[in-house]
């Protein structure tokens, strides 16, 4: 061999030998990886354990004044017209506190968000304590913006149990999430009625026993979120995912959702289907006092279709995973309709009305978590605390808008006008979820 041949070997070998030296180990690499899998597994099933807690107490403050505050505007004011504008603060309020969530969220992580939240709920409902002793529907009305907070932060959870979560288990983690809720939801109302005598006991009107039970709630929650999350799961996520443009986390909310259709049909879809069971639940109670209910049954009826829209989320959770969010919101809009139609033809008898709500509960449920995952999955980390608290605010806006709607609705028509102008908002909601992409 000639020497410049044999240079020329020997040259390639230490070319070979330098590169290899350079590469990282084999085995470093997959231990770092298994390090940061260990770590987000951890964390994760962490903050599903706590955010379910949460969402207990969070149920509880959330909707201990649902069953009430309709009735109590009611017997301040003495007009089925009026009495619905408590109810549409609260969601106003939810969907207002909802985007401020989502921003200091954005900002200071997951844990500082959902406790501000749960202090303006603690803070509200005592404010509605002060409205009925004083008979002020002005009072009331400016508690119940903040009673929405507490709400917010409920809604504001399910988004939180997915920051680690596996893209193909996001539906099934935030429903362990909202599962959690129907524990504190159901019970809240039902609490109204002992709650009611409880605060007689101590000079205060019976009707401001569910405040007293959500302030109580919005403190377990508001306290249990505090000291549970010790790693916040968004600023985790975001640590092992950096944004590779980290001037997309100043882009706009609105601007992000102008960029995705997806988001776009799923924000409608969750909206309208939100829009039509929230004007059922504004004048429900006063539909069943009508009747002659009592408030024990008012509560319990009230409690059946907040327990439809949260029991059953596993389900709907793990179907949404498998079948994917758009069957699973036209699911929930199919279940929807056929409650409204239930309540509108069988309004006199309380046992079919309760069947009905159950079932507009449960399509809630579906569309829900269906359009929630749509929403999650169509965006990177970095965009995704801005559009959800946005979803919400759109979701809570349109709400807030029905409830005040339905009051008006029923005082000057009647419950069947307001039964069709739901169906046909949930004509809108299949109409977008069939825009949704299958998978």
């Amino acid at each position: 061999m000639a020497i410049n041949d044999w240079n020329l070997v020997v040259a390639k070998k230490n070319t070979d030998l330098l590169s290899n030296c350079m590469k990282p180990p084999l085995n470093h690499l997959s231990t770092t990886a298994n390090s940061e899998q260990t770590l987000k597994a951890r964390v994760q099933r962490t903050t599903l354990i706590t955010l379910a807690g949460s969402q207990v107490g969070g149920g509880i403050g959330a909707f201990a004044a649902l069953a009430v505050t309709t009735l109590l505007a009611n017997q301040i004011v003495g007009s089925a017209t009026l009495a619905g504008i408590p109810q549409t603060s609260r969601e106003l309020g939810a969907a207002g506190a909802a985007y401020i969530i989502a921003r200091v969220s954005n900002s200071h992580g997951r844990r500082v968000g959902l406790v501000a939240g749960y202090a303006a709920c603690l803070f509200g409902s005592l404010v509605c304590v002060l409205a009925g002793l004083e008979s002020s529907l002005i009072l009331l009305t400016f508690g119940m913006i903040f009673v929405g907070a507490g709400l917010a932060g409920t809604w504001q959870a399910r988004f939180a149990a997915t920051d680690l979560a596996h893209e193909q288990h996001r539906g099934r983690a935030m429903s362990v999430v909202m599962w959690a809720t129907a524990a504190g939801a159901a019970a809240g109302p039902a609490l109204a009625g002992p709650a009611g005598d409880v605060a007689l006991m101590f000079g205060l009107p019976r009707l401001t026993g569910g405040f007293l039970v959500a302030a109580l709630g919005a403190l377990i929650a508001g306290g249990w979120i505090a000291l549970g999350i010790k790693v916040d799961p968004l600023l985790l996520a975001r640590q092992f995912a950096p944004s590779k443009d980290s001037s997309r986390q100043h882009v706009s909310a609105l601007s992000a959702v102008r960029m995705r259709r997806q988001v776009v049909y799923a924000i409608l879809a969750i909206a309208t289907a939100h829009a039509a069971m929230l004007a059922v639940m504004v004048i429900a109670p006063l539909q069943m006092q009508r009747d002659g209910a009592s408030l024990e049954t008012i509560g319990a009826v009230i409690g059946l279709h907040i327990a439809g829209m949260y029991s059953l989320s596993p389900l709907v959770g793990w179907c949404t995973d498998r079948i994917g969010p758009r069957s699973v919101t036209l699911t929930g809009a199919t279940m929807m309709l056929t409650g409204v139609a239930v309540i509108a033809i069988f309004t006199s008898s309380l046992i079919l009305f309760a069947v009905g709500l159950l079932s507009i509960g449960l399509g809630w449920s579906c569309t829900m978590i269906g359009t929630s995952t749509a929403i999650t999955s169509a965006l990177p980390l970095d965009l995704r605390p801005a559009v959800q608290g946005f979803s919400d605010l759109v979701m809570g806006g349109v709400g807030g808008l029905a409830g005040a709607i339905a009051g008006v609705v029923v005082g000057e028509w009647g419950f069947l006008p307001l039964s069709l102008a739901e169906a046909a908002t949930l004509g809108i909601t299949v109409l977008a979820a069939l825009a949704i992409r299958h998978r």
